[in-house]
């Protein structure tokens, strides 16, 4: 386990790189997360945009940004959206 930190394919969160690929929810799934992280050989993660209309003190804040999931490969975003793409 401790090896996982040492592999830079590993998704992290707040990860920002050069490709972006705008999920059409508010989430990841953890499976997503996994099956990436065995289909990406580059560096890649998550971060969230928040909508305008964003209110942090409601229950249901989440439901209000998008999940946008990034790589710094483009082959890897491809591999991804074609593989996984229709589960996220």
């Amino acid at each position: 386990m401790a090896e996982d930190f040492k592999n830079p394919a590993i998704g992290r969160y707040n990860f920002k790189g050069r490709y972006d690929y705008t999920l059409p929810g508010y989430s990841i799934g953890l499976k997503e997360v996994e099956e990436i992280n065995l289909i990406a050989k580059e560096p890649w993660g998550w971060y969230f945009i928040g909508h305008k209309d964003q209110d942090y003190r409601s229950d249901t804040w989440y439901e209000k940004q998008h999940c946008v999931i990034s790589f710094n490969s483009h082959e890897d975003l491809i591999q991804v959206v074609l593989q996984v793409g229709s589960r996220l």
